[in-house]
């Protein structure tokens, strides 16, 4: 781990340490009000730039401290691990011993849009519990950090959306956090502007563990580039884990599939491990990597031999 001084003289410990998961969960139910969102999360990372693919919205959230989901307002009942664990660098989430650790960047939250950026800043970084006028040195010290020092007199109201997502991450950064916490950060960008906020996403990286998420990827999507970066890549389908992976895992072997099972996912798996092969994930959605000359066919002819009940069985990516 190392130290690093801001601008204030306070100083402040980065990275989560090499033995220290980025996130660790176990048997972790997140729930959202009354709703159950995830269920039986059992997770342990192994690196310091993790990316969760999917329906991973309540885990974010509750790493977050934020609605599931869409929904930003305050009004909204916030995700919270209800039974097991979950830690981020080492923290109880549940108890949210990781909220000091943690700057987190969502997708497109409302902003006060006659402040300027850096009195945005400075306002992040007092609700942080830096004081006045440290909070000043730390919004000026995020913008030059990041490259965007330009910014710092703009109108909010001013700025372009890839602008806002930069702001963003920086906003996430600006209290020097061990963790950064961004959402779908690409999302719905040109080419142009995704180039922009991924420089500005490398910059905040530096120094501290990264956990990002994404809906979906695509191997020839520019977002491509930060999944073969990664050190972990989490796949998430319905609420659950269906795939813990490296990027030469996934992107070099086509053979993984997703599938969806809905009934006799137990007799399946029992099937296919005689065969050799591993079914991961569960209770619904699972994936399977295939050896090659075998497929889809192959993956059916089991689920007949189990009586499974399987309704899809396609590429992950």
């Amino acid at each position: 781990m190392k130290e690093t001084a801001d601008p204030a003289g306070a100083s402040h410990t980065q990275g989560t340490g090499r033995d220290t998961p980025t996130i660790e969960a176990e048997d972790a139910r997140i729930a959202i009000g009354d709703s159950t969102m995830m269920d039986g999360l059992s997770l342990r990372t192994r690196g310091d730039r993790v990316l969760l693919i999917g329906s991973a919205e309540a885990l974010v959230a509750a790493i977050s401290g934020s609605p599931g989901g869409d929904d930003q307002t305050t009004a909204s009942p916030v995700a919270r691990v209800v039974s097991g664990s979950l830690r981020v660098a080492g923290a109880d989430v549940a108890a949210r011993e990781h909220v000091g650790l943690c700057g987190v960047a969502p997708l497109d939250p409302p902003m006060p849009l006659r402040w300027t950026v850096q009195e945005y800043l400075s306002w992040g970084a007092r609700l942080g519990g830096a004081r006045r006028r440290q909070a000043k040195a730390l919004a000026l010290a995020a913008l030059e950090r990041l490259g965007l020092t330009d910014l710092r007199r703009r109108r909010l109201k001013a700025l372009a959306r890839h602008e806002r997502r930069a702001l963003a991450v920086t906003l996430a950064i600006v209290t020097n956090p061990s963790v950064i916490v961004l959402e779908d950060p690409l999302a719905k960008l040109d080419e142009s502007d995704v180039t922009a906020v991924m420089a500005v996403m490398a910059q905040a990286a530096v120094g501290r563990a990264v956990i990002l998420s994404m809906p979906h990827l695509s191997p020839r999507s520019p977002a491509a580039h930060l999944a073969r970066t990664a050190t972990d890549i989490c796949v998430f389908r319905g609420g659950e884990l269906l795939l813990v992976a490296e990027p030469a895992t996934l992107f070099d072997n086509a053979a993984i599939y997703e599938i969806t099972v809905k009934r006799g996912a137990a007799a399946l798996r029992r099937t296919l491990a005689e065969q050799g092969l591993e079914l991961h994930g569960g209770p619904e959605h699972f994936s399977l990597s295939l050896p090659k000359g075998r497929g889809p066919s192959d993956v059916l002819a089991a689920a007949a031999q189990a009586r499974a009940a399987v309704t899809s069985c396609i590429p992950l990516l």
